[in-house]
C-alpha cells in the first residue's frame, strides 16, 4: 500500500492570511493538517511567536516564514504563492487572457484592501497617524470601506465569479 502524505499548512492560530487557503483546500476536497503556532495565553508577541521561532529554520523552506504549505517535496511560503500553486493544481485559475488580467488585478486589489483593513483594525499594525483609534475606525468604516466595496461590486458586475463563470482562487480571497 502506498504511503500517502497529507499536506500541512502552517500558521499562527488565527484566520489571518491562511483562511483563503483553507477555503480553497476545503473546496478542492484536500485533506490537510492545520499546523498551528502560538498560544492564546501568550503575554507578549515574542512569547506568541516563540514556538514558530524554534522550528523556523528546521523545515527546509527556501524563505522560512509563515504561512507555509508542505506537500511531499513541495515546500512553499508566502500566502499568495501558496494560493496560486493550489489554484493551478486544482484548476481554479483563469484560462483566457481577459480572465488572467482580471485575476491579477483583483488579487492585488484584495491585498491592498486587506492591508488597509489590517493597518486600521489590527492591534499589531494599528498606527493611529495622529488620530485616536475610534475616530480612525469610524472614518474607515464610513468612507474608505464603502468605496472599496463599491469598486469590487462594479468589477464583479453581472458575473457569477470575479473572472467569469467559474470559481477562481481570487474568489476565495474576496470572500475572506
Amino acid at each position: 500500500m502506498a504511503n500517502i502524505s497529507v499536506p500541512t499548512l502552517g500558521y499562527y492560530k488565527v484566520r489571518g492570511m491562511t483562511q483563503p487557503i483553507r477555503f480553497l483546500l476545503k473546496y478542492a476536497g484536500v485533506k490537510f493538517t492545520d499546523k498551528y503556532y502560538g498560544t492564546g495565553d501568550a503575554k507578549s508577541l515574542d512569547e506568541f511567536r516563540a514556538e514558530w521561532y524554534k522550528v523556523k529554520f528546521t523545515l527546509g523552506l527556501d524563505f522560512p516564514n509563515i504561512p507555509y504549505y508542505m506537500d511531499g517535496a513541495v515546500k512553499i511560503t508566502q500566502s499568495n504563492a501558496i494560493m496560486r500553486h493550489l489554484a493551478r493544481k486544482h484548476g481554479l485559475v483563469a484560462t483566457d487572457e481577459t480572465g488572467l488580467v482580471r485575476q491579477d488585478v483583483l488579487e492585488q486589489q484584495l491585498v491592498d484592501i486587506m492591508w488597509s483593513f489590517a493597518f486600521n483594525f489590527s492591534p499589531a499594525f494599528n498606527y493611529s497617524f495622529g488620530e485616536d483609534y475610534e475616530t480612525q475606525k469610524v472614518k474607515y468604516l464610513a468612507e474608505t470601506l464603502p468605496q472599496q466595496l463599491d469598486a469590487l461590486s462594479r468589477f464583479l458586475g453581472t458575473r457569477q465569479w470575479f473572472t467569469g463563470n467559474h470559481i477562481n482562487y481570487v474568489d476565495f480571497l474576496a470572500y475572506e
